[in-house]
């Protein structure tokens, strides 16, 4: 499947090998980066945190990786039109880069 998306001329999978997490999926992922052979992008995504991402790209090296910096926060609580949305959480982005760049 990954040299027909190479075939036609796909950039890059964004994956989590096929499980509900990076974690359940490392081994298809790993397998993944190998056959890329860098002839097409594998990023990775799905539960990855600053507690797991060491171990993540210890075990894949893929070349990209999708994780999500948000946290819900509740607006306007007092308001008829409160609401949650997700807004950017600068701790968690910083730890995650943190120890991206502590592996690399």
């Amino acid at each position: 499947e990954l040299e027909k998306l190479i075939d036609v001329g796909f950039k890059r999978v964004l994956t989590s090998g096929g499980k509900s997490n990076v974690l359940e999926g490392i081994d298809v992922i790993q397998k993944l980066v190998d056959l890329s052979k860098n002839r097409i992008e594998i990023m990775i995504g799905g539960g990855i945190n600053a507690n797991n991402i060491a171990e993540i790209l210890q075990q894949t090296s893929p070349n990209a990786v999708h994780f999500s910096g948000t946290e819900l926060v509740k607006i306007d609580e007092k308001s008829l039109f409160s609401q949650e949305i997700l807004l950017p959480n600068r701790a968690k982005i910083n730890g995650i880069l943190k120890e991206i760049n502590r592996s690399i």
